[in-house]
């Protein structure tokens, strides 16, 4: 295979990357396997770092190919993150045609159709991915981030189009994502979406603030709205709800009011769901999942499940290598947890819970069947097998916003005043997401009413 029939992604890898499989710290030993990831699919690795960060980074991963970069957006981030205007200058220097911006920390399943298929799915078109977010590589069932996209594939010579109007858009920062796949979409590229292979990533906290939030989405904003109003004609069908909603912002808010939040969650749906367009047509590498055919004989317990800890890591003695054991495996158990939580929202809590405990017996840090499992259990008057697992979630992930709350509305019925109090302040501490705001709201809500009553 030439060069130019190979595959190159650009990222930029962390000098220390901070991860954790449920509590165990796996920062290097995740990077390398998410580095192995990338190469075993067939991809020549690039990353655009700083100078000072590269004499360490290039001894650690030689297999990577480094580009020393001579500005980064540390003035809107606080850190040394790329501009995408590098990461696209170093793509457009390479000798392979089908090229792509990946996150360095996701990790990318095993298949053929990346180098067999991605180099024609490409044509015209920019493919994009969504990961699935989990807490554990093992231990817990990974669910899709709805709210971005983590890799981003096109054919090198859509570059030069959207060069000029990048910056200050940054790896690591907000609105990236966005901004990419709009861009080409405005030079005349297909959005389609890729749902298998899939992707995958150990949950963290975010590494940017509202205030970059907010920032990034102005300059997303300005673009789609001069890229529209210099020719009416470029804006592709699929984008005009987004630029009608651009250009009302601009015409009647005033960008640069600090009361947008609520306008720039709705641009982020927009940017969502308008992107999502035809979908890449591949081979279904999942099969059945094995747990359904052990719904039967799941126990109907009324205690809490108990949990045996096994190490999410296999360590590969032979090779003194690390790989994931069963992380992609996790994906075929998606479809039995979408049937758990369509029984529980029809409120057939019997059926849904047994559904609960089978996947916790196979996964026993899924966060979200721990939380649920845990409200079923409220329901049902087992109160203290309730706040176990629910104390269970918030322990997996600590910052996790539901289980707080909905401890603390256990701890209310309870009349443990003290304890809610503390959930609700728990709750309110974290830094959450904008699709989390209305339940922050409540939780804001709730500690009001408890505090007043004193």
């Amino acid at each position: 295979m030439s060069p130019s029939q190979k595959i190159a992604v650009v990222t930029s890898i962390l000098p220390k990357l901070e991860r954790f499989d449920g509590r165990n710290p796996i920062g290097e030993t995740y990077q390398r396997l998410c580095i192995e990831s990338s190469i075993a699919c067939g991809f020549r690795i690039i990353s655009v770092n700083d100078r000072e960060e590269i004499s360490q980074l290039s001894m650690q991963y030689p297999e990577v190919t480094f580009v020393q970069a001579d500005r980064n957006a540390s003035e809107i981030s606080g850190r040394k993150t790329p501009f995408i205007a590098d990461l696209l200058t170093a793509l457009s220097k390479t000798p392979e045609n089908t090229v792509g911006i990946i996150n360095s920390d996701i990790l990318f399943e095993p298949s053929g159709f990346w180098l067999e298929e991605l180099p024609q799915a490409v044509k015209h078109s920019v493919v994009l991915s969504r990961r699935y977010d989990t807490v554990s590589l093992s231990r817990s069932i990974p669910e899709k981030y709805l709210w971005g996209f983590d890799s981003l594939f096109f054919e090198k010579e859509r570059i030069s189009g959207i060069m000029e109007n990048s910056l200050p858009f940054a790896m690591g920062m907000p609105w990236w994502d966005c901004w990419l796949p709009v861009a080409l979409a405005f030079k005349g590229c297909e959005i389609r979406m890729l749902e298998s292979p899939s992707i995958i990533h150990l949950d963290h906290g975010k590494g940017f603030n509202r205030r970059s939030w907010r920032y990034m989405a102005r300059r997303l904003i300005e673009y789609i709205v001069r890229s529209s109003d210099t020719d009416e004609s470029a804006i592709p069908p699929k984008l005009k709800p987004l630029v009608a909603k651009c250009r009302r912002i601009t015409d009647f808010s005033g960008i640069d009011r600090g009361d947008l939040d609520g306008e720039f969650g709705a641009i982020s749906w927009l940017c969502i769901d308008e992107l999502q367009a035809d979908a890449v047509p591949t081979a279904d590498v999942a099969a059945a999942s094995p747990l359904q055919k052990n719904i039967s004989s799941s126990p109907d317990c009324g205690e809490a499940i108990r949990f045996a800890p096994f190490s999410a890591i296999e360590e590969k003695k032979k090779n003194g290598e690390s790989t994931p054991a069963n992380i992609f495996h996790a994906l075929q158990a998606v479809p039995l947890r979408k049937n758990a939580d369509s029984l529980f929202r029809q409120q057939k809590l019997s059926e849904a819970g047994q559904i609960y405990r089978t996947i916790l017996l196979n996964f026993p840090d899924d966060l979200h069947s721990l939380r649920n499992l845990g409200l079923i259990l409220k329901f049902q008057g087992k109160v203290q097998d309730a706040i176990i697992l629910l104390q269970k979630a918030a322990d997996v992930r600590p910052g996790d916003l539901l289980a707080q709350i909905y401890l603390g509305n256990i701890f209310v019925e309870m009349n443990k005043k003290e304890e809610a109090i503390a959930c609700f302040k728990r709750a309110i501490a974290i830094n959450p997401d904008f699709e989390d705001r209305d339940h922050l709201a409540l939780a804001h809500f709730n500690l009001a009413r408890l505090l007043n009553r004193a």
